[in-house]
Parts: C-alpha cells; sequence; structure tokens
C-alpha cells in the first residue's frame, strides 16, 4: 500500500491451481484518495471473491487443503 509508486496503492488476491500452486495473481490498482486498502473494505472483498471464484473454475485449490 503506497510504497513503490508515491500516491498510487494496490492490492492482490492468489488463485490457485489443482496442486494448489500459484496460478496468477489479481492486482487492483488505483490512487490513494479513491483506494480503499482495508483488507476487510470493498476492494479486498471483490478481489478475494474473484480469486476464489476463478480457483473453483480451475478446479484449483488453496495450500493446506
Amino acid at each position: 500500500v503506497d510504497g513503490a509508486l508515491p500516491g498510487v496503492s494496490a492490492m492482490a488476491a492468489p488463485v490457485w491451481n489443482a496442486h494448489a500452486g500459484l496460478e496468477l495473481s489479481l492486482t487492483a490498482i488505483g490512487p490513494n484518495a479513491l483506494f480503499d486498502t482495508a483488507l476487510d473494505g470493498v476492494v479486498a472483498q471483490t478481489l478475494r471473491a474473484a480469486a476464489a471464484q476463478l480457483t473453483a473454475t480451475l478446479g484449483g485449490r488453496p495450500p493446506g487443503q
């Protein structure tokens, strides 16, 4: 959050494959003034839901499951 590029925030969520390995990452990027960086905020919830749906579509599973 607001690290590498001042004024810009980003958040990511992993998408897992069938071997519990990282397949890809979904990332949202936006200006600090408009970007909700709360871990329980709209951006985080939307990323988690989309990543979970893609993981399921790919027949994936998170590590440890």
